[in-house]
């Protein structure tokens, strides 16, 4: 199975979260965000990263935790609905300056994941990156 993540073209600025939120409603029938999901999930990717750093598992390519945690400062949980009936559906954190890596709901099937993602990429003004997950 394929991961799609969205970023900007070369040499073009990051968008914010909220505009991100903003673009996507601008283009889906759906679109829903939530600060507090986004802050929780960060706390634990933060702590996990942290435990890393403790253990001794970074080195001098890591990333700085100042940056990831400025990554996770204001970010975003946005869920997108792509249809009406609420099939077709995806979810993404946006943070500030990082990737949107799309997870796929249950009933998203995997030849329908590449036009979601292209759909989301126009509504960004974003490139769809993907690679195999197996």
């Amino acid at each position: 199975m394929k991961v799609y993540w969205l970023s900007p073209p070369e040499g073009q600025p990051w968008l914010t979260p909220e505009q991100v939120v903003a673009r996507l409603q601008s283009f889906f029938p759906r679109v829903w965000s939530n600060a507090t999901a986004a802050q929780q999930r960060g706390e634990r990717f933060i702590a996990r990263y942290r435990a890393l750093i403790a253990a001794g598992s970074s080195d001098g390519n890591s990333t700085p935790l100042a940056v990831v945690e400025r990554r996770w400062s204001g970010a975003l949980l946005v869920e997108v609905w792509a249809d009406t009936e609420g099939v077709a559906r995806f979810r993404i954190i946006a943070c500030t300056d990082y990737r949107l890596e799309l997870e796929f709901g249950s009933g998203v099937a995997a030849r329908s994941r590449r036009a979601l993602a292209d759909d989301a990429a126009r509504a960004l003004g974003y490139t769809v990156e993907s690679v195999d997950a197996d």
